[in-house]
């Protein structure tokens, strides 16, 4: 009984986690910023999951060892916030990184920084040609004056990575088993 309660609120704790995800990505892209709210908030998901994978199932079989989530999520801060210091990422997506990386642990994060840099790399390309384009002059009047299109219609070089970091994040769920371990039926 206690075990199916823990895998229930592990569930509900990931899909939080998944959806204030990809709000932060919808965010990104509407508007070009990620609220603190958003990060915060996968991360408290990720506590909660990790304190019942930790205290109440057996062998942590959704985070496995106890200390790679909490390690992966520093090592991300840290990235993230040397990056940020140089100017290269903005503070939202230096907060994201780390958040969703907790939920990879060290074993994902590979995954996730390949998916996400794949991600990256492809908004990269349509931010190339859309930049000062037609259609990003139309994307634009349906997207809103803060949106990425119409930060590409100005002219500007600006990616939402908030997308490709919620990509990255979704690929490495899928691919190292975190989503099998919280969704019993993918197995």
């Amino acid at each position: 009984m206690m075990d199916s309660i823990a895998s229930a609120s592990v569930f509900a704790a990931f899909t939080v986690a998944l959806l204030t995800a990809a709000i932060a990505a919808l965010s990104d892209f509407r508007g070009m910023k990620i609220a603190n709210a958003l990060p915060l908030t996968i991360t408290a998901a990720f506590a909660a999951a990790w304190l019942i994978d930790l205290a109440v199932l057996s062998e942590q079989e959704v985070f496995g060892a106890w200390w790679s989530a909490p390690l992966a999520g520093f090592l991300m801060l840290v990235l993230g916030f040397l990056l940020f210091s140089a100017g290269v990422i903005g503070g939202g997506d230096a907060k994201l990184v780390p958040a969703l990386a907790l939920w990879t642990g060290l074993g994902g994060l590979p995954v996730f920084l390949l998916y996400m840099s794949l991600a990256g790399a492809l908004l990269a390309v349509l931010a190339l040609v859309g930049r000062g384009s037609k259609a990003a002059k139309k994307l634009a009047g349906l997207c809103g004056e803060k949106s990425w299109p119409a930060v590409l219609a100005e002219g500007k070089s600006a990616l939402p990575y908030g997308i490709a970091i919620f990509a990255g994040a979704l690929g490495a769920f899928l691919h190292t088993g975190i989503a099998a371990a919280v969704f019993p039926a993918l197995h």
